[in-house]
């Protein structure tokens, strides 16, 4: 996601409600960065992921099942 991003960079999860379940702003990143978020207690269903960095975002779909 946001390849190649530096910097501050923010990470939303939404619920199928629209109801924001995880955050974090993470300081320092380089383009090659990995973050895991761990979603195990939350109910099956369809998540989505936003990241943002500066003016640039990206949503990406996850289903837990």
């Amino acid at each position: 996601l946001l390849e190649g991003a530096t910097g501050e960079l923010g990470v939303e999860v939404y619920n199928s409600l629209n109801q924001l379940i995880y955050y974090e702003l993470i300081e320092q990143v380089s383009p090659f960065s990995t973050l895991t978020i761990d979603l195990g207690s939350q109910a099956e269903g369809l998540y989505l992921v936003r990241i943002s960095c500066r003016d640039k975002y990206e949503t990406q779909k996850i289903i837990i099942k």
